[in-house]
């Protein structure tokens, strides 16, 4: 059993938003790309651009990572996130 419907108009920008990031997640997913977690090659392709940018992000504290010994791994929320505010959460 379903419950009402509920229209919501929302704001023509926040729906190209969303449409983006789902494209970009959609797009990840068909190239192979893990559904979590991310190195800093996947990490700058998802984010469409050069790997130092990755690292000149964590070494500015703007961008969390996980890392194991010298590699860094991240999750797409933490890259997504700083598209967003431009300043990791922590």
């Amino acid at each position: 059993m379903t419950g009402p419907r509920v229209t919501v108009e929302l704001p023509a920008e926040l729906l190209e938003q969303a449409a983006y990031r789902g494209a970009q997640r959609a797009l990840a997913e068909y190239n192979g790309e893990p559904a979590g977690w991310y190195d800093v090659e996947a990490a700058a392709r998802y984010r469409a651009c050069p790997e130092s940018r990755i690292y000149d992000l964590v070494a500015q504290g703007r961008l969390r990572c996980s890392r194991d010994g010298r590699r860094l791994y991240f999750r797409r929320e933490w890259l997504d996130g700083t598209l967003e505010d431009g300043v990791a959460d922590r």
